[in-house]
């Protein structure tokens, strides 16, 4: 391109650094990860003798091997060094990455399922959470026809009659997808599937598709790339054994782990990608499908939720593309808390009839239920990290801003009255962010934090049930990217368990 216009001098930077590879000395098996002792070790230092002596040159330090290695080659270029020397030969030579035959994308019929199945076994976690997107569920009992079953892949307990369930879906051409497949389930899932299924230890937060399919219908590979959202696996086991060997693979983990690229120092990240895609990994089957009488099953181990807000309306595009009609769900009936208890949403109260006076004098839970009234009221979703992006709601733009975040929380019993409740758990509110903090609760000022953060706010004075709280966010003049972080944490983990929440009453 640079030629085409009559550039004096053209040039790619780094040619040698990111258009050759990292060559591995003196290490015969690429598969495992070099130790101190591969490498190539030079004689004893001589003194006297002018030049650089070095004592040891490892794996994967240099792109260039000028005789360091015998069983290596001088060089081994990415497409990168070969498009270069294409360009600059005289006359320009043709060059080609190589041929890439993309997936099919498949459409998808016009979403139409209003009652999808559901065996939950004795989580209802799975479908609490599908049911905040608007997935229509209904008890999958024996006698129905559910052209849909969803079966929660985590705890599954299939007992016979759930069995039979699934056994007459399939029989009338429907689909079953299995979903977060763990350990926990095998032998239960493997008394319904047609071939022994077992999982390997791998971890992933990229996939690639392998199949076209209607779950998938036209997304990509750049869809199934999560690598920039989170350090956490989205996938922690890959789909292995029989089945898949018997199934159509329709996602498989990324064989290149670019959290080893991404944000590391430039010395490193070249190496570390290359060695990602060498060293041998446990195979990572993702997604599956298998037909099954005149349905199909479909399994998958991607864990989609754990990307909080930005996971949810890729999950909302599979279940539509495989037909479900998603039911609309009010923002204020959405869940407030993530499984972890990081706060996932909040209603924003905002305006210039809001002041501390306002409040004190309605009470934060009449104060809140006047937003809550509004037919669409306003909601912050927390990002892939856990954070809430308060720096980007609408119409924040003034040097100094403040923002009221409202939402419920539901408690199986009392926090503040030990004679009633003895042995008490202690529940408490970690806020991270460089902002001002206050927390109304039930109507009354609970603490007022400090500036900057993180701050830790303890022993929440929850009332046994639904209890309201308002927290009142004032940024310092000098954050610009506004950003913050809430969880709860407990002295019982079962206590959390137990919690309930909501955006809205």
């Amino acid at each position: 391109m640079q030629q085409k216009y009559g550039a004096a001098y053209t040039s790619v930077f780094n040619v040698i650094w990111y258009g050759l590879k990292p060559l591995p000395f003196g290490l015969s098996d690429t598969t495992r990860p070099p130790l101190p002792e591969d490498g190539i070790f030079f004689s004893e230092f001589k003194e006297g003798i002018s030049g650089v002596q070095p004592e040891r040159i490892g794996p994967y330090t240099s792109t260039i091997n000028p005789g360091y290695d015998a069983g290596l080659p001088l060089y081994n270029p990415w497409p990168l060094f070969d498009a270069v020397q294409a360009v600059n030969s005289s006359p320009v030579k043709e060059f080609k990455i190589g041929s890439h035959v993309p997936i099919e994308k498949v459409p998808t019929p016009e979403a139409s399922v209003n009652t999808v199945g559901i065996l939950p076994g004795d989580s209802h976690l799975l479908k609490d959470r599908w049911a905040n997107l608007g997935v229509p569920f209904v008890e999958a009992v024996s006698g129905r026809k559910l052209k849909i079953i969803i079966v929660d892949g985590t705890v599954s307990a299939l007992d016979q009659t759930a069995l039979k369930v699934i056994d007459n879906c399939l029989s009338h051409g429907g689909k079953v997808l299995v979903w977060n497949v763990t350990p926990q389930s095998m032998e239960d899932l493997n008394r319904m599937l047609p071939y022994p299924l077992e999982l390997t230890d791998r971890q992933a937060t990229s996939f690639i598709v392998k199949t076209a399919d209607i779950l998938l219908g036209r997304l990509e590979n750049k869809d199934f790339y999560f690598t920039e959202w989170t350090k956490q696996p989205v996938m922690k086991y890959g789909l292995s054994g029989e089945m898949i060997q018997n199934s159509d693979v329709l996602l498989e983990a990324c064989n290149t782990d670019w959290s080893t690229w991404n944000s590391r120092p430039e010395y490193l990240k070249t190496a570390a990608v290359y060695r990602s895609e060498l060293e041998s990994k446990a195979y990572g089957g993702a997604m599956i499908r298998i037909n099954s009488g005149k349905g199909q099953i479909y399994l998958s181990t991607i864990d989609l939720l754990t990307l909080k807000g930005q996971g949810e309306e890729l999950l909302k595009t599979l279940l539509t593309n495989v037909g479900i009609l998603l039911k609309e769900v009010p923002v204020k009936n959405q869940q407030a808390l993530s499984s972890e208890a990081d706060l996932e949403r909040a209603l924003v109260l905002r305006g210039p009839d809001i002041s501390a006076a306002s409040i004190e004098e309605m009470g934060n839970e009449q104060f809140s239920r006047q937003y809550e009234s509004k037919s669409d009221p306003e909601m912050i979703k927390a990002n892939a990290q856990g954070f809430l992006d308060v720096g980007k709601l609408k119409n924040l733009h003034h040097e100094k801003e403040m923002v009221y975040l409202s939402f419920w929380l539901y408690s199986p019993r009392s926090l503040v009255n030990l004679l009633v409740e003895p042995d008490m758990p202690k529940l408490d509110m970690l806020v991270e962010g460089r902002q001002q903090v206050k927390i109304f609760i039930n109507g009354t000022l609970f603490s007022s934090g400090n500036p900057g953060g993180p701050e830790k706010f303890e022993n929440l004075p929850l009332e046994k049930g639904w209890n309201h709280v308002l927290m009142k966010l004032y940024r310092e003049k000098d954050v610009r990217r506004w950003k913050t972080k809430i969880r709860l944490a407990s002295n019982n983990q079962e206590f959390i368990h137990k919690l309930n929440s909501s955006v809205g009453q």
